[in-house]
C-alpha cells in the first residue's frame, strides 16, 4: 500500500515539474481532467490505452465497449466506470464477451473485474499521475471502494 502511494506521489511530482511529452500526450488524450474526476468518455479513453497495450483489435468490425450504468444512468459503483468489452459477430449472430473492466474516476486505476487483474505500465502510469495530480486522490484512497467490485490488493 505504501509502495503504491509512493509511486503515485513520485509520478505526480514528476508530472507537475516536467514539461516533457508524457504530460502533453496524456493531455491530448484526456483533455481537461476536473478535480472531481474523469468523465465516462475520459475513463473509456484510459481503458482504450490498456486494451491496445494488451493487443485487442479495437478496429475490428463488431467490437464494442459498453459503459454499464444503472437505470438512472449512474455507475453501479460510485467513483468507478464499468465497461463491458466484446465482439458481436455479424455472421454468426453471436456475442463473445472479452472482459469486464473498471476504471477509477479519481486515479485512472484499471481492473479487469472478473479476474481482478490490475494493469500497470509506463504509459498508463503517466496518465494516472496526471489524473491523480488533478483529483488529489491516490490508489490507497480507493482500496475500500475496490472491494465493491470484488477486487482487493
Amino acid at each position: 500500500m505504501l509502495r503504491k502511494f509512493s509511486r503515485a506521489f513520485l509520478i505526480a511530482v514528476f508530472l507537475a515539474t516536467s514539461t516533457g511529452s508524457a504530460t502533453s500526450a496524456a493531455s491530448v488524450q484526456l483533455g481537461d481532467v476536473k478535480p472531481n474526476g474523469l468523465t465516462a468518455k475520459q475513463a473509456k479513453e484510459v481503458l482504450i490505452v490498456v486494451l491496445k497495450k494488451n493487443k485487442f483489435n479495437l478496429r475490428k468490425s463488431g467490437v464494442f465497449i459498453e459503459n454499464l450504468v444503472d437505470d438512472k444512468g449512474k455507475p453501479y459503483h460510485p467513483g468507478h466506470f464499468e465497461f463491458s468489452l466484446g465482439y458481436s459477430d455479424p455472421k454468426a449472430g453471436a456475442i463473445e464477451y472479452w472482459g469486464m473492466y473498471s476504471v477509477s474516476a479519481f486515479t485512472g486505476d484499471v481492473w479487469e473485474t472478473h479476474t481482478c487483474e490490475n494493469f500497470s505500465f509506463p504509459e498508463l502510469q503517466r496518465i494516472q499521475g496526471e489524473i491523480m495530480a488533478r483529483t488529489k486522490r491516490t490508489f490507497a484512497s480507493e482500496r475500500v471502494a475496490r472491494r465493491g467490485f470484488g477486487c482487493t490488493d
